[in-house]
């Protein structure tokens, strides 16, 4: 194992994340899947050079895993915000269909609801 591999890898996952906070917003579920199935292989590969490397290896690359550790701090607030923002509009939805469903309940068995057409 040399210091370049190490570095490869890291630079790999260091774009692989850049890329994820850039497009995260627009990612589908498979999107998803691919993004964290990637990751994880990086990681188990970077464990394992890291591992077999010497200490003086590793310290040299410690700036490259300060900043992945950044990249996932930054990643894990931004997922936090989706899923608060998933949460809200779910209560939102929730709170509507129970409202449709008590109006629907008084005026739906009475018959009592009127419209009108005012497109002429």
């Amino acid at each position: 194992m040399d210091k370049h591999d190490l570095k490869q890898l890291t630079a790999e996952l260091s774009a692989l994340n850049e890329q994820f906070m850039q497009r995260m917003h627009q990612f589908s579920e498979t999107e998803f899947e691919q993004y964290f199935s990637k990751r994880e292989a990086l990681f188990t590969e970077l464990k394992a050079r890291v591992a077999e490397g010497h200490a003086e290896r590793n310290a040299a690359l410690a700036d490259h895993f300060k900043q992945i550790a950044e990249q996932d701090r930054k990643i894990m607030a931004q997922m936090q915000a989706l899923r608060e923002e998933a949460s809200d509009k779910l209560e939102q939805i929730h709170a509507s269909r129970k409202q449709r469903s008590a109006y629907d309940a008084y005026m739906g068995s009475e018959s009592n609801s009127v419209f009108f057409d005012r497109t002429n």
